[in-house]
């Protein structure tokens, strides 16, 4: 490249430097918020009173699965014994 094309290829990328830094940059806008926003209450959440219903239905679905879970494993034992019982 001659002297005059590299000059050239300067002046051309100061330009497009300056073009580039003269421009106005666009100002973010705010996000706008909906003006009647739902509001959803969580009925576990620490700020709020359990009623005992609520206690009542939690302790019959832990004792329903326990007691379903012994009666599972019970059963499983019943019929393991019982093959090994029949092969012996």
């Amino acid at each position: 490249m001659s002297e005059e094309e590299n000059k050239k290829v300067r002046d051309d990328a100061e330009v497009k430097k300056e073009e580039l830094q003269s421009e106005p940059q666009p100002e973010p806008q705010p996000q706008s918020q909906p003006e009647n926003m739902e509001i959803h209450k969580h009925p576990h959440h620490v700020t709020q009173k359990k009623k005992w219903e609520e206690y009542l239905l939690e302790f019959l679905m832990l004792f329903l699965a326990v007691f379903l879970g012994f009666l599972a494993e019970n059963a499983f034992v019943a019929a393991f014994v019982y093959r090994y019982f029949k092969e012996n």
